[in-house]
């Protein structure tokens, strides 16, 4: 999977099923925690990796009230560490660097869990004493994120993104600089290892999108825009289409249109 790819794929998880994590995935995501940038390489973070039950009951019951928690087999706190980025930074250091180093630490954790086979989600809605309280953390630590982190049989579809053009200024008058507005891809989808098998699509646009290694089993699709897109490496099976345009639509390479004409 190629970077674009896995940075497109990658979901908040809020299903796990029960399926232990080996030691070895495990090391990796703190691995990749750990080679995330900071300011100055002050590395002001830690990392909690939390099995045990208890503890997790307690997060749930004091800090984060979502039983779906309680399904994923570790939690990661990750920590920051103000003082370490004061040293060198003063206050900018203590009240924003840190924070960035370890926000850029937890997206490093999420795209190697999701580089794993892994679903995690970041959440940030919690109260830092109670944490700081459950886990027994000194003053010098203070709580950014709480990773769940297991496997999942339920990956939510790709959420809407706002364009380019939206949230993108080019300062410069380059001739040659590029259209932001030819680079929005908002319209185009891409469904990637995911169980779609039994869902009905009805009157949506899905024209342009590339369904890659999809469960597609038993769905119906009924007066949708399936023009000019791709599915490849795909369980079709029973898989009805009525009332749809495809034109366009190609299967393993091969035109749609094409496969109707040998059937």
């Amino acid at each position: 999977m190629s970077f674009s790819e896995l940075a497109e794929s990658r979901r908040c998880i809020r299903s796990y099923i029960k399926k232990e994590i080996s030691d070895e995935i495990l090391n990796k995501l703190l691995e990749a925690g750990r080679y995330a940038p900071s300011a100055g390489n002050c590395q002001p973070w830690h990392f909690y990796v939390i099995k045990d039950k208890t503890i997790r009951e307690e997060i749930i019951t004091k800090v984060y009230p979502a039983k779906w928690v309680m399904e994923a087999p570790v939690l990661i706190v990750v920590c920051a560490i103000p003082s370490e980025s004061e040293r060198r930074y003063s206050s900018r250091g203590k009240d924003l660097y840190c924070i960035q180093d370890t926000a850029a630490a937890i997206q490093n954790i999420l795209l190697c869990a999701e580089d794993n086979g892994l679903g995690a989600c970041w959440i940030g809605a919690f109260s830092e004493n109670e944490l700081s309280e459950v886990l027994k953390l000194d003053e010098s630590k203070r709580p950014i994120a709480i990773i769940p982190v297991g496997y999942t049989e339920n990956k939510p579809l790709k959420t809407k993104r706002k364009p380019l053009n939206e949230v993108v200024t080019i300062l410069g008058d380059n001739e040659n600089s590029t259209d932001l507005n030819s680079m929005n891809n908002d319209n185009t989808r891409s469904f990637m290892h995911c169980d779609m098998s039994g869902i009905l699509f009805e009157d949506v646009n899905l024209g342009d999108s590339t369904f890659t290694n999809i469960n597609m089993s038993n769905i119906h699709i009924s007066d949708v825009n399936l023009s000019e897109s791709t599915i490849h490496l795909s369980n079709l099976s029973n898989m009805k289409i009525t009332d749809s345009l495809i034109d366009g639509l190609s299967i393993n390479g091969i035109d749609i249109n094409e496969l109707l004409k040998k059937s």
